[in-house]
């Protein structure tokens, strides 16, 4: 095992004491354990029994989680994915979350325990805290709509297309979004992606054409 993973995962292990060992599977390493949800008075709310996955070019590929004590339904409505895993948020979302300082314990305390909050409250509540969004590819368009301040479906792919492809925009052409702005005062690449893997982007920008398209 590489020893900066080693070293996270213990770190990991120094907080969540009821994970175990992570264990080497294919492409990448496992545990097992169980996770404790506490809430603002420091009383037990509820335990989830977990899987970890951390894939072999972590960071570059983000770890991925799945309840496996049945307590959450496998369903779309309650954030869960066709193979079982749970559907955390879209990966450009998260990495903007973790931002620069991307490591095992703040994945699970910045994207998994709000996760696994929300779902503690829908079953208890019958509806999660906060705004729900959709699963899925709607779910991914409207973040980078929000993201981006796209309008619609269509400039998403457009803009994900020339980051997809490192294309670089004329600065002073009219914007891709059809504003009529000059790119350089709209939609310009100000932001670096730097700490998101671009591999992100061109996965997003597949899912969501092999979606349309069978659509």
């Amino acid at each position: 095992m590489l020893d900066y993973i080693m070293n996270e995962w213990e770190d990991v292990k120094s907080s969540y004491k009821k994970l175990g060992d992570l264990k080497p599977v294919k492409g990448g390493w496992q545990s097992e354990g169980e996770i404790e949800i506490i809430d603002s008075e420091r009383v037990l709310w509820k335990t989830f029994s977990v899987k970890i996955y951390i894939p072999l070019n972590y960071p570059k590929t983000l770890p991925s989680i799945s309840e496996t004590g049945n307590a959450i339904p496998k369903e779309e409505d309650w954030h869960v994915n066709n193979d079982g895993s749970c559907c955390v948020g879209p990966n450009t979302k998260i990495y903007r979350k973790l931002s620069y300082n991307i490591s095992l314990k703040r994945w699970l305390g910045i994207v998994v325990l709000p996760y696994l909050f929300d779902q503690v409250h829908k079953l208890e509540k019958g509806f999660y805290i906060g705004k729900e969004h959709s699963h899925g590819k709607n779910g991914l368009i409207n973040d980078y709509k929000e993201w981006w301040q796209l309008d619609s479906e269509d400039e998403v792919i457009n803009k994900l297309g020339l980051i997809a492809k490192k294309i670089k925009f004329p600065r002073n052409s009219p914007c891709f979004c059809g504003s009529n702005n000059k790119y350089k005062r709209c939609h310009l690449f100000a932001k670096t992606f730097s700490s998101i893997p671009i591999e992100i982007f061109k996965d997003d920008l597949a899912m969501i054409l092999s979606e349309s398209a069978t659509k």
